[in-house]
């Protein structure tokens, strides 16, 4: 999956329990670089792969039909209403938040689902949440520095 960079660098933020200021912002984006935000050429290298399925946060978020049916085009397969149901119940935002309500830090996770502690925000993974945190410079900033990202993925 990938997402917007400015919300990832929020939401990075927010795990770390910082408080957004140019020094955890550039922290933020050191570490996000080294997954190939700033090039994408590691992005770019695995939507060219067959055997990769490439989802777009913003386009799952609270849909997901839009997950569903990228997976039937991908797999070759049919998710029938009824699994859709059970999958949407199971995995939804209400119940992964009971799963880790114990979990205190990023760093305790589940082995199994592999949902760690502050793994959905207190926004509830809402699209654009960096909007109410960063200033405007901020954001002006960072969307200088993933201009190129943003323009070829449509965030702009």
């Amino acid at each position: 999956t990938y997402r917007d960079p400015l919300a990832i660098i929020w939401s990075s933020i927010k795990r770390y329990k910082m408080i957004p200021s140019r020094d955890t912002i550039e922290k933020q984006i050191i570490e996000l670089n080294r997954y190939g935000y700033r090039d994408f050429n590691q992005l770019e290298s695995l939507e060219n792969r067959e055997n990769i399925l490439v989802l777009i946060y913003e386009k799952f978020f609270n849909n997901t039909n839009y997950v569903f049916n990228q997976f039937e085009e991908f797999f070759n397969i049919d998710i029938k209403g009824d699994i859709r149901k059970k999958l949407e119940n199971e995995f939804s935002i209400k119940n992964v938040k009971k799963l880790i309500q114990n979990m205190d830090s990023f760093d305790n996770y589940d082995e199994v689902t592999q949902y760690h502690g502050l793994h959905i925000s207190d926004n509830n993974g809402k699209v654009d949440s960096y909007l109410q945190f960063f200033n405007k410079s901020d954001i002006d900033y960072l969307k200088e520095i993933y201009m190129d990202f943003r323009k070829k993925y449509s965030y702009d």
